[in-house]
């Protein structure tokens, strides 16, 4: 890279520019120096666009690599996610049993979550009502797949849920996802 950005953006462009300003002013100077006649006029204009050509070719080779100053990038910080993941149940036991609560103490509250969903595959969340495909992909990211993880949810556990999936508070029980999840259940 021949252009440096630690002097600033104009900086760049001037040292795209300068030579490209002075390589269509020698062209018109070539041109005009072939004498009079009817390219004198063609000589300003040749001139001109070559300059132009010039400065679009260098800007687009050089200026393109150029990095923004530091100041002017915006360092993304990654957001942890701690989720409680435990083993799917089998298949036959998983048809029978809804969700098990969360372990006690501390974690009490927080609903059981799910590495990957059953061997049937997991529910269409968006089924219920308030729930659209960026939520269901953050419920899915965070262990739930299925109307029956969602239709045993206590109250405390909503109040997790709701506190710590999902970036709209009160959502849960707005909207009544226990309610519309065991309904959906049935069938």
């Amino acid at each position: 890279m021949i252009v440096s950005n630690d002097a600033g953006p104009g900086t760049n462009l001037f040292f795209c520019w300068l030579p490209a300003i002075a390589a269509g002013i020698i062209v018109y100077g070539l041109i005009a120096v072939m004498g009079p006649g009817p390219w004198t006029n063609a000589a300003f204009f040749g001139g001109g666009a070559f300059a132009v050509v010039v400065g679009v070719l260098l800007t687009v080779l050089f200026i393109d690599d150029v990095e923004p100053p530091a100041s002017a990038q915006v360092a993304a910080k990654p957001v942890p996610v701690q989720v409680k993941v435990a083993a799917a149940p089998a298949p036959a036991a998983a048809a029978a049993a809804p969700a098990a609560t969360a372990a006690a103490g501390s974690e009490e509250s927080k609903p059981t979550m799910l590495a990957a969903p059953r061997a049937e595959g997991a529910d269409d969340l968006k089924k219920i009502s308030g729930v659209g495909p960026k939520l269901e992909e953050e419920l899915n990211a965070a262990g739930v797949y299925h109307f029956d993880q969602i239709a045993s949810w206590t109250d405390a556990q909503v109040a997790w849920a709701d506190e710590n999936l999902i970036k709209f508070k009160g959502r849960i029980s707005r909207d009544d996802w226990v309610g519309k999840a065991k309904t959906l259940m049935k069938g």
